[in-house]
């Protein structure tokens, strides 16, 4: 699996067809080493969601980021924290946001 997941964040990482503030998503958290051992996948081209699998049906309770659009919210653009069920935990400071991820991320 750790081919695929590797594969994964080599094509995320290179893909040019994102929002900017995507792709800076991407980047962010594929630097950290406790997410890059997850199979990374977007979601609705905005969510940075993670799986321990890296074959469909991905893993889909496991916390995730969100870029909101500066279009469909009145104070502009930002990210977000979710739950594994979705519900917010945090907008703001992307940095800030990974590193309550990775703490919220479970082991395995």
């Amino acid at each position: 699996m750790q081919d695929a997941v590797e594969r994964q964040w080599h094509w995320l990482l290179a893909e040019r067809n994102l929002a900017p503030e995507v792709s800076q998503m991407i980047a962010a958290a594929a630097s950290r080493p406790e997410l890059r051992r997850l199979f990374p996948y977007l979601s609705l081209d905005h969510y940075l969601r993670f799986s321990f699998t890296s074959e469909w049906p991905y893993t889909d309770d496991l916390p995730f980021l969100r870029y909101v659009d500066p279009n469909s919210v009145l104070d502009g653009p930002a990210f977000e924290l979710r739950g594994g069920n979705a519900e917010p935990l945090g907008r703001g400071d992307l940095q800030e946001l990974i590193d309550r991820l990775v703490v919220l991320m479970p082991a395995s």
